[in-house]
């Protein structure tokens, strides 16, 4: 079954054993922003060795005061709102009390990222998991590289 949403666990109970969806009841919480980001801060609360690959994240409003304590002033923010994709309404700020929306996630930018023919890109690996012990992982030979469409330009100090 192809699904573009969410799916009921109810519903998946009563597949046959050869069928298969799509979707993962629960999925939501790596693929929405602000659930992902929630679910990075805890793992790096409790393993920050292992959790240190990411920007420092703020879901606002709930993290704005936690934002402005541990923010020198001198970085880039980025500002992306919670349930939008695509990039839109994604903005760069350096003040806290520029950002507007009411609920965002809030990163520290990254200013020198990897770039592709001078242009920014993302990557979409698929990947299967069938087993946690052992672990067994497989990863598609498809992919897909998404480009910006606009030359990556440098943020002024």
């Amino acid at each position: 079954m192809w699904a573009d949403h969410a799916v009921a666990l109810e519903r998946m109970a009563k597949f046959k054993p050869y069928q298969r969806c799509s979707q993962l009841p629960g999925i939501g919480c790596i693929t929405r922003k602000n659930c992902l980001g929630s679910n990075l801060n805890n793992m790096k609360e409790m393993f920050p060795e292992e959790y240190n690959f990411f920007p420092n994240t703020y879901l606002f409003p709930k993290d704005r005061a936690r934002l402005k304590k541990e923010w020198d002033g001198n970085a880039v923010l980025i500002v992306k709102p919670y349930a939008s994709c695509q990039g839109k309404g994604i903005y760069l700020t350096r003040e806290v009390d520029d950002i507007t929306e009411e609920y965002c996630v809030v990163q520290l930018y990254i200013d020198k990222p990897y770039l592709m023919e001078s242009l920014k890109f993302d990557l979409r690996l698929y990947v299967l998991v069938t087993g946690i012990n052992p672990l067994r992982i497989y990863l598609s030979k498809d992919g897909l590289c998404r480009l910006s469409t606009k030359l990556y330009e440098e943020v002024d100090d």
